[in-house]
């Protein structure tokens, strides 16, 4: 069964450093996969299975089999980045990661981070209640699903006036087992440990 999940699920922020660069001055274009890799290795490790641990114990790898990627606007040394997961699909032993990386313009943070998104879900409340606990309560309710949705227009509208589309791309992976190297199903572990990126 495959799911997908459409929607940024997960960020890495960094630092353009001198070495990524070419003599042009612009970050040579192979140093693009890294930076997904990167936000790969931050996702992982969001997720309760980070790369040193999964090496160690090989119980599962996840090689990839197949990378792309789209050039869109050039990045330069200094410059503040953030890679986003956009997409997530997981099939029967193999899972594709779709990647957005972006120039943030304004102050650098000086400092990389990761951020993971966390889907917020709204219940509806009785609109026959009629005690007044009830009725504050509604409108608590309203008042924070409108809340949300302010929220979520004016991140969507800084999101379009401080970052510049650098690059997109595209990594499959294929669950092996870690000593034999044979392809295996996803394991149980690893499908319970995305499920927050997938949503409900």
């Amino acid at each position: 069964m495959i799911r997908t999940a459409a929607a940024p699920r997960f960020s890495h922020c960094a630092i353009v450093r001198f070495q990524d660069c070419d003599p042009a001055g612009v970050v040579f274009f192979a140093r693009v996969f890294e930076f997904f890799h990167d936000a790969y290795a931050a996702f992982l490790a969001d997720a309760g299975l980070p790369l040193p641990r999964l090496l160690a114990e090989k119980a599962f790898m996840t090689p990839i089999v197949h990378a792309e990627a789209d050039y869109q606007t050039p990045l330069r040394c200094g410059d503040e980045i953030r890679t986003t997961l956009s997409s997530l699909q997981l099939g029967h032993s193999s899972m594709t990661l779709r990647y957005r990386l972006e120039k943030l313009r304004g102050q650098p943070t000086t400092q990389a981070k990761a951020t993971a998104y966390e889907g917020a879900s709204t219940n509806p409340v009785s609109a026959t209640a009629t005690d007044a606990a009830a009725d504050a309560a509604t409108d608590a309710a309203a008042d924070a699903a409108t809340d949300a949705a302010a929220d979520a227009a004016t991140d969507a509208a800084t999101d379009a006036t401080t970052a510049i589309l650098s690059a997109t791309g595209m990594t499959v992976h294929v669950f092996v087992d870690g000593t034999s190297f044979t392809k295996i199903p996803i394991p149980p572990e690893a499908h319970a440990a995305f499920q927050k990126y997938l949503g409900p």
